[in-house]
């Protein structure tokens, strides 16, 4: 005959089987809930952008409705992850205003505030003017990059200084594609200053210098080295520029009219070559089909070309009957003499 169990125990096994009944209930419940991500930021006359993390256990979409001000705004399902929402809250006026998500499992809320849509341009309007003024190009777009976190962070100055180091400048490091572009240029350098050091260099100005004997034959010159490296714009501007320079100074070329060619061929040359027969066919079918590769390389052929537009006209500036500066650059170019130091 076994024992009784006592009254005191017994009600503690019911406490605390209850006890864990209302923490799985409340544990499920919270396991199926919407977080507001990110800064509630938004610019005057265009749509808000929300973004919302879903967390559910289930794995089954679950139903939103987004208030602003109390005001019905939109209502959708979405499944568990991150998602990015624009939404059309109509004209909305600058200041603060509430963003409320609701589920059948709770609601959450955030502060949506709305600057005048004129604020986007002063940050790039600061580091183009400071750039002029101080031609220091890397403090320039960190200070416009600043003032652009300081329209985000309510105009708080350690707080955007503090987000643009920890958030803008590390994250644009930390992407793959800019990481590897600052990597490849890095290591790109490097070797264009190995070769320079190795007499290469020099070796190329040797080779060009018995044809470019003239302003004119130097500036075709380096429009031809730029047609030549066509597989990456970064490569094509460090190898010409580095390459073209003596040859320039010696023929009283400007370097405003060297980074002009420089520009006009390095982007637009790889572009064309790299971008329109090779990056456009990766990951498509070879076949003439619908979709394929060819009927989309017949349609861009079609279109009115961009890229070539800044290559084409380079000739034309530097030899025969329009042999034409800009005033800017004529400025520059006729200042490029002994009077004139080229070390700038």
């Amino acid at each position: 005959m076994t024992s009784p169990i006592p009254r005191s125990l017994a009600i503690a096994g019911t406490c605390l089987l209850a006890l864990s009944g209302a923490l799985f209930w409340t544990g499920t419940a919270a396991a199926q809930e919407v977080e507001i991500e990110g800064r509630g930021v938004s610019l005057a006359g265009g749509p808000l952008s929300l973004s919302l993390s879903v967390v559910d256990t289930d794995e089954t979409p679950i139903e939103i409705e987004i208030f602003l001000d109390g005001r019905s705004i939109s209502r959708q399902s979405l499944a568990p992850g991150k998602h990015t929402l624009k939404l059309d809250a109509g004209a909305l006026p600058t200041g603060r205003h509430l963003i409320e998500v609701r589920t059948a499992s709770g609601a959450s809320q955030t502060a949506m505030r709305v600057l005048p849509g004129w604020l986007s341009i002063i940050p790039p309007l600061v580091a183009i003017a400071l750039a002029l003024i101080f031609r220091n190009v890397l403090l320039s777009l960190f200070l416009g990059v600043w003032v652009g976190a300081l329209f985000l962070y309510d105009w708080n100055p350690f707080r955007a200084a503090a987000r643009t180091i920890d958030t803008y400048v590390i994250g644009a490091l930390t992407t793959t594609s800019r990481a590897q572009i600052l990597v490849f240029t890095i290591l790109l350098g490097g070797m264009v200053g190995v070769i320079s050091k190795s007499g290469g260099t020099q070796g190329i100005v040797d080779r060009l210098s018995r044809y470019a004997t003239t302003a004119r034959r130097g500036q075709l010159a380096a429009w031809f080295m730029g047609i030549l490296i066509f597989f990456d714009d970064y490569a094509n501007t460090l190898i010409v520029g580095s390459t073209m320079r003596p040859i320039t100074d010696r023929l009283k070329i400007s370097r405003e009219k060297l980074a002009y060619i420089v520009d006009s061929t390095a982007a637009p040359v790889v572009s064309i070559f790299s971008d329109l027969y090779l990056g456009r066919f990766r990951d498509r079918p070879a076949g003439g089909g619908p979709g394929g590769a060819r009927p989309r390389h017949q349609r861009l052929l079609a279109l009115p070309a961009v890229d070539p537009f800044p290559l084409l006209p380079v000739p034309g500036t530097v030899s025969g009957a329009a042999h034409r500066d800009q005033s800017p650059r004529l400025r520059s170019h006729a200042g490029s003499g002994a009077a004139r130091p080229l070390n700038r």
